[in-house]
């Protein structure tokens, strides 16, 4: 009886020592540690299978060394092997004479929000002499211009980690510059900006990225102006801009407006700027006031949050008496005699007199009527085919003004009267 009692209490012995063996060892912690995890060096690029812009980086290339230590002797562990993985790279290793390696990784991340750390687990796994598992919490912020950029969570964990509460970042045009290119049938600007990217760094500021690398903008304006107390898109136009010395330049061509605003110093040009090399960023809507059409005088440029709705003009419009349409913008001053001769026969009574005469044109949607149509070709004709009409210059003068001869008929001993005539 005993005998059998003590088998029982052998074996069942046997048996708990067994289990508790197996559990330890699955459970049995590393007989390593991980005395320094370091960031080396940390640069941002863009990666070659993304297009766009290229100071819009996308990943970041890190150079990593981490040291090793025996507890038990407080020394490097040397010259023995080790798995680690982080961000889903997994490599075996040899530890060097200091107890340490390093290596070269990448991570990817978006300029597209604020700045922002990017938690990863770094694990490492003892494989020969040495064995277990660690997990060190790490934080990378690849652009890191206002904060570290790698933190061991061991030690330290950033206050800000993620971009949960981030915006997104801005592209915005500087230093647009409009200028009218002159003496043309059309409205025609050359317009020149400075893109850049505004993004939202980890301590709130806000810090400016120049687009200098060649790109690719479409342009949308309207000039906008109030008829019968509405707002209405005059004329518009689309072009598309490229960057030229480290700025975009463009053209910007309207048609005249058939129909000009109701109050003269209120019009206002919409310029929408959009990247096609980075669709994904907001266009940048901004507006510019003037006091002429032209403007010639004008505000700067103000950014706006949406573009405003507005109707075109229709060829309704067009019937609408009321509305003042702008038939013709280029008009001539009043025609000056330059001299007056009688040509032919002296002797007879019918005669012929040789009028030189001179006018000026001017571009009547200017301010003040001061701006001349200089070099532009002109044609002339006249309502009385038995007169004889001689331009003395096929081009306006730089004022604007030209000089013709009329030849007209009348007879000596005729009453005095006023001739009429259509030129």
């Amino acid at each position: 009886m005993f005998k059998m009692k003590s088998l029982h209490y052998i074996l069942l012995t046997a048996l708990i020592i067994s289990c508790g063996g197996q559990s330890e060892k699955d459970d049995k912690p590393a007989n390593f540690i991980v005395s320094e995890v370091q960031m080396i060096e940390l640069k941002t690029t863009k990666s070659q299978s993304t297009e766009g812009l290229t100071e819009i980086k996308d990943m970041a290339n890190y150079y990593m060394k981490v040291c090793l230590k025996d507890p038990a002797v407080g020394k490097p562990i040397i010259d023995q092997e080790f798995r680690y993985d982080l961000n889903g790279k997994s490599q075996e290793i040899r530890t060097d004479y200091d107890g340490c390696f390093t290596w070269h990784g990448d991570i990817s991340f978006s300029m597209l929000s604020c700045e922002s750390y990017i938690e990863e687990n770094f694990k490492i796994e003892g494989i020969g002499n040495y064995s277990g598992l660690i997990n060190i919490p790490v934080f990378f912020n690849p652009t890191n211009k206002t904060a570290k950029a790698f933190m061991d969570g061991r030690y330290s964990r950033p206050e800000k980690m993620t971009a949960k509460n981030c915006v997104a970042s801005n592209f915005r045009v500087e230093n647009i510059q409009l200028n009218r290119v002159k003496n043309n049938s059309n409205l025609l600007f050359n317009l020149t900006m400075s893109p850049v990217l505004e993004r939202a760094m980890i301590d709130g500021e806000k810090v400016k990225i120049p687009l200098k690398s060649y790109g690719e903008y479409e342009i949308t304006a309207k000039i906008l102006g109030d008829i019968q107390g509405e707002t209405r898109i005059l004329t518009q136009t689309k072009s598309k801009g490229s960057i030229h010395s480290e700025r975009v330049r463009s053209d910007l061509a309207f048609e005249i407006p058939a129909v000009l605003s109701d109050s003269e110093s209120n019009y206002r040009m919409e310029i929408e700027v959009k990247s096609l090399n980075q669709p994904e960023l907001k266009s940048f809507v901004g507006m510019i006031k003037s006091n002429d059409i032209y403007f010639t005088q004008k505000e700067a440029i103000t950014e706006v949050e949406d573009k405003i709705e507005a109707q075109a003009i229709t060829e309704m419009d067009l019937t609408n008496k009321d509305l003042g349409l702008n038939t013709n913008i280029i008009k001539a001053k009043e025609i000056q005699l330059v001299s007056a001769e009688d040509i032919g026969d002296e002797f007879s009574q019918n005669k012929r007199k040789l009028l030189t005469l001179s006018t000026c044109f001017f571009n009547s949607l200017s301010q003040f009527g001061s701006e001349p149509v200089a070099n532009q070709e002109v044609t002339v004709t006249q309502s009385e085919k038995k007169d004889k009409i001689t331009l003395l210059q096929n081009t306006t003068s730089e004022s604007g003004c030209i000089k013709f001869q009329y030849e007209i008929d009348y007879k000596l001993f005729e009453k005095r009267n006023w001739s009429e005539r259509e030129i």
